[in-house]
């Protein structure tokens, strides 16, 4: 149940309607810590206080809270990223201005963190909590990712936004080929070693043309680079159509 109180608790003209941490955490289907980290980090304001152990919010948390899940999801943007658009249009107005923020963010994603480049140092990290609320990943197959080589944990258990897609993903997978189905982890750990291989004989192939003085270092990158991103866009077709014709000769179907 909401109650009626002025938000700042100086008589604003119109009361807004409040609840405790409990109900909006039942509302947005975010628990009370992620919620709060969110306002130490700055994307939600501080709450109207009572007293010391009692804060109530208002219906704008609701939205901003969804927002903020809605681009962690669809565009897998860090949350400082999110704080620096939000500051900007300020916390009282992006309730209301969410096609702004999403103009806002939609540039932050042609940033170069976008680019999957492991090295980048700049994208604040995901906790281990916000990775498992939004990936939807279970906490076995989480460690058994970070076991595999899939996903990394940073000096402070962080995940940064390449972990977040990897989980996310890999949830998904999880979802169809289940342990009840008969599949294991292992079938994803399978995958993830032969991709492996392939990039160790990636490797020494532009290696070798390095050492014969084919190509130097920067020709090199710059062909693996280009050469490979297409590679990328192919096999996952030639992948698929052998598996199709796999499964079609040895179920004999037609």
């Amino acid at each position: 149940m909401y109650k009626d109180m002025k938000v700042d608790g100086k008589g604003e003209d119109r009361p807004k309607r409040q609840m405790k941490m409990k109900e909006l955490s039942d509302v947005t289907g975010v628990n009370g810590p992620t919620i709060r980290y969110y306002i130490t980090q700055g994307l939600l304001p501080k709450p109207y206080k009572t007293h010391k152990n009692m804060a109530y919010y208002d219906e704008s948390y609701v939205e901003t809270i969804m927002l903020i899940k809605k681009f962690q999801k669809e565009y897998f943007l860090p949350l400082d990223v999110i704080k620096n658009a939000i500051e900007e249009l300020g916390h009282d107005k992006v309730p209301f201005m969410a096609n702004e923020l999403v103009d806002k963010l939609v540039q932050a994603k042609q940033m170069d963190w976008m680019e999957p480049a492991s090295v980048n140092k700049l994208v604040q990290a995901m906790t281990r909590e916000e990775l498992l609320d939004m990936a939807k990943i279970t906490e076995s197959d989480l460690e058994a990712s970070i076991e595999a080589g899939l996903i990394f944990e940073d000096e402070n258990k962080c995940f940064n936004v390449q972990d977040v897609k990897i989980a996310m993903l890999i949830s998904e997978v999880r979802s169809y080929l289940t342990e009840e189905k008969g599949f294991s982890f292992d079938f994803i750990t399978m995958h993830n070693e032969m991709i492996r291989d392939a990039v160790e004989k990636q490797f020494k192939y532009f290696l070798v043309r390095i050492l014969n003085g084919s190509v130097n270092v920067h020709e090199a990158n710059d062909l693996a680079f280009k050469g490979i991103e297409v590679l990328y866009r192919l096999f996952p077709i030639v992948h698929k159509r052998q598996l199709n014709m796999k499964i079609k000769d040895s179920l004999h179907i037609e």
